[in-house]
């Protein structure tokens, strides 16, 4: 990272963590860890936005070929996150 680079940042009582937020480039999904808890993100770098969830076990896809699809990703979910913080 660069000095001054935008980030998304999780804190979790005294746990935290924090991804740049270039990460998140086209719109992408990122299944984490912060401590013990799985944790979910889904993020657009354009609009400097990421939502985290508890992964509770569960893995989130996202589809993003345009070339197949002709149109953004969208998420799939396996089963139901519940939101941190």
């Amino acid at each position: 990272m660069r000095p001054k680079d935008y980030v998304f940042a999780l804190r979790l009582g005294e746990l935290e963590k924090a991804w740049p937020l270039s990460t998140f480039e086209g719109g992408r999904v990122i299944n984490d860890t912060l401590g013990d808890f799985e944790v979910v993100l889904i993020g657009e770098a354009a609009t400097r936005t990421v939502r985290a969830y508890r992964a509770g076990g569960h893995t989130l896809y996202g589809i993003r070929d345009r070339a197949r699809l002709g149109r953004r990703w969208r998420p799939i979910l396996e089963s139901r996150g519940r939101c941190v913080g």
